[in-house]
């Protein structure tokens, strides 16, 4: 007889990595496929935003502005809304085209910040008119003439107009003097 000792498997089977069956693999791709949803779900995103924004503030200002001159302001209501909207209109153009931390200020809040910062005289002083001249408007119930409504409208009209930029390079640059 043979005195060699044999040895027995105790193990069905051998060894097998984690990384090589099949729980692994199919957690794998979809992982891979959970990240692959997810580029493609931000690029989407990304690129509608992106699209948004092909109208400019000064483009999107005047469409606003030129809609309020087209009407008739005849009863108080009308008036206030037309301010409402105005002043909105400006605190929103002055907060993308340079900016300025001022589109949930109040008018005279606005007024205030124009006085601290670097801007053309002329353009300061059109704003901050508009701002104070409607306040009473606004909140006082004052009636609004028709001929002052259109006034403010064209000296919005003429903010926007002096402030577009010559140049592409140019869109964050205030003019000063």
């Amino acid at each position: 007889m043979n005195n060699q000792i044999e040895l027995y498997d105790i193990y069905s089977t051998w060894h097998v990595p984690f990384w090589q069956t099949k729980w692994f693999y199919w957690t794998t791709i979809g992982f891979i496929l959970a990240l692959c949803i997810a580029a493609l779900f931000s690029f989407y995103r990304w690129y509608r935003k992106k699209q948004k924004r092909t109208t400019t503030p000064w483009d999107a200002a005047l469409t606003i502005i030129t809609q309020l001159q087209n009407k008739q302001y005849a009863t108080q209501q009308d008036g206030k809304q037309c301010y409402y909207t105005l002043t909105n209109v400006i605190k929103t153009y002055l907060q993308n085209r340079f900016s300025f931390p001022v589109a949930h200020k109040t008018d005279e809040q606005v007024a205030r910040y124009l006085d601290t910062i670097e801007l053309d005289m002329k353009i300061k002083r059109n704003v901050q008119s508009i701002l104070r001249g409607c306040l009473l408007i606004k909140f006082a119930n004052e009636q609004a003439v028709n001929e002052q409504i259109q006034e403010h409208l064209k000296l919005a009209q003429e903010l926007v107009i002096t402030t577009i930029p010559q140049k592409p390079d140019q869109t964050k640059s205030a003019p000063t003097s």
